[in-house]
């Protein structure tokens, strides 16, 4: 068992807050946040996800994600991450409705789960993950009331102008709850980011998971 194997099977136990808490961290409006309003933020994004997911299932009882998408009208369209510059990523949402899955990212990720026998996560459907991952993004745009477009933050005032700015990382913390909440998953979504990104190059998933880590240490002493 390498490092990096041990480094995984700790991620594994950290807790959806320590993953929100990075996320929310590394948003670019971050330092306009403070440490009580991002516990506040983190509560309200995570329950925003769950809400909406239980109320899906509540109204599909023999939920399946693509039959589901499929009544939505959602097109589905497999694509090669060459398309993609400078960034890697499993899939996306492209308004109005089109969700777009890279194929070659996600079996990249499937071969390294295999490779490195995570067995949490080899019965896991990655492509199923993706698509209600994007699947939130949709609902997110149909639906202006929920709290990752209501909640906007300051960026500067001009006398009694105001100019507010929405916080990306509320989506993304919303969409991992979402995804957890519909799929019945027991762990937090989040860790196949860091899996796809160790099937790169595992020196940058090292990175990340102590990164991670280190939001552990804050929620202890918080």
């Amino acid at each position: 068992e390498t490092d990096m194997d041990r480094k995984i099977e700790d991620l594994i136990q950290l807790c959806d807050r320590n993953y929100a808490l990075y996320q929310l961290n590394k948003d670019l409006l971050a330092n306009k946040i403070d440490e009580e309003e991002k516990e506040e933020i983190i509560i309200l994004s995570q329950k925003c996800g769950r809400e909406l997911a239980e109320r899906i299932k509540e109204e599909n009882p023999e939920l399946d994600i693509e039959d589901y998408v499929r009544k939505l009208e959602i097109k589905i369209e497999n694509k090669k991450s060459d398309d993609l510059k400078n960034f890697i990523s499993f899939g996306a949402f492209q308004e109005p409705d089109t969700i777009i899955l890279y194929d070659d990212t996600v079996k990249m990720t499937v071969e390294y789960i295999q490779k490195k026998n995570i067995e949490f996560l080899n019965k896991i459907n990655i492509r199923e993950m993706i698509i209600t991952h994007e699947l939130f993004h949709y609902l997110e745009t149909r639906n202006p009331e929920m709290y990752s477009n209501r909640k906007k933050i300051v960026l500067w005032n001009l006398f009694s102008y105001k100019h507010l700015s929405r916080i990306n990382a509320i989506s993304e913390i919303a969409a991992s709850s979402f995804i957890k909440e519909l799929l019945n998953l027991e762990f937090v979504p989040n860790i196949i980011d860091i899996i796809l990104l160790n099937s790169i190059d595992e020196s940058i998933g090292e990175r990340i998971c102590n990164e991670i880590s280190m939001q552990k240490k804050k929620v202890r002493n918080s």
